[in-house]
């Protein structure tokens, strides 16, 4: 028999905690579930019960707010997936979330949006063999950039002359600010219609402002600044996808794909060996 998973749930309004509870009492079977009405309440019973596999936390709470609760949650219990779940799109709510949670939901949110949300980590989770290393994979906060295309993009991004195509030709340049861009654009951060799949439609669906926001003030893409002997390794990896993406954008194109179809193709080809950076 497969364990429960251990979800806790956090927000200071007391009708919302009600109707939480009533509508996941149909997960009774898979979760075992608690339910707290502060930060420092979450805290305290994280400190004195088994550790929890999923916390789930509102963004707009009196005292501890969730981005203050989920920085804490990640410093104490790495292992820990956090999701910020908050009725509110404002730019300093996002900013402030995109660093402690992995995954925003926006309220209100089905039991079936909840559901595939944890889904997907946990499974991940499950795979992996050694504590240790499920514990470096949740408490990754961004993969790392090659550091010239880090300061390239920052001085891009404050050029006066900075345009939409400018800023995703030095985003299709690095595997790590590819995915990052594509996996925030495509989250509920941002609600977009339908799926995101190039990093020019990305930086043109949020807008420059936000990108300059997201790189200048909170710093979502990471310099890589270990040895300088694995430098040339993530070069090489770069220099790899790049061609790997190249090729499979041609193709795409011999075989008479479009032009949406042959960019999507590129992001795909140029993300395939993404798993390999966490090794570096």
């Amino acid at each position: 028999m497969t364990e429960k998973l251990r979800v806790l749930f956090v927000d200071d309004e007391p009708h919302i905690l009600r109707g939480l509870r009533r509508s996941m009492a149909i997960m009774d079977d898979q979760w075992d579930m608690t339910f707290c009405p502060s930060g420092e309440n979450a805290l305290e019973q994280m400190a004195r019960e088994p550790a929890f596999d999923v916390v789930v936390s509102d963004m707009r709470m009196p005292g501890m707010d969730g981005a203050e609760f989920l920085n804490i949650v990640r410093s104490r219990y790495p292992e820990t997936i956090r999701v910020i779940l908050s009725g509110y799109a404002e730019m300093e709510s996002i900013l402030r979330t995109v660093g402690p949670a992995h995954i925003y939901l926006a309220k209100p949110s089905s039991v079936e949006a909840v559901y595939a949300a944890i889904s997907r980590p946990i499974a991940l989770n499950r795979l992996l063999s050694t504590p240790a290393l499920r514990a470096v994979l949740a408490g990754l906060n961004n993969l790392p950039s090659l550091p010239d295309l880090v300061l390239k993009l920052e001085n891009e991004l404050r050029s006066p002359s900075c345009s939409a195509k400018s800023v995703a030709a030095l985003i299709d340049q690095d595997l790590a600010m590819m995915a990052e861009l594509l996996r925030l654009t495509n989250s509920a951060y941002f609600s977009v219609a339908g799926p995101v799949t190039t990093s020019l439609q990305a930086v043109r669906t949020i807008g420059l402002e936000t990108i300059q926001a997201l790189v200048l003030q909170i710093g979502i893409f990471r310099q890589f600044s270990d040895s300088a002997a694995m430098t040339p390794m993530l070069e090489a990896l770069t220099d790899y996808s790049l061609a790997v993406a190249r090729l499979a954008e041609a193709f795409a194109v011999s075989m008479g794909a479009d032009q949406a179809t042959a960019k999507a193709t590129y992001c795909a080809a140029m993300l395939s060996q993404i798993g390999l950076l966490v090794l570096l």
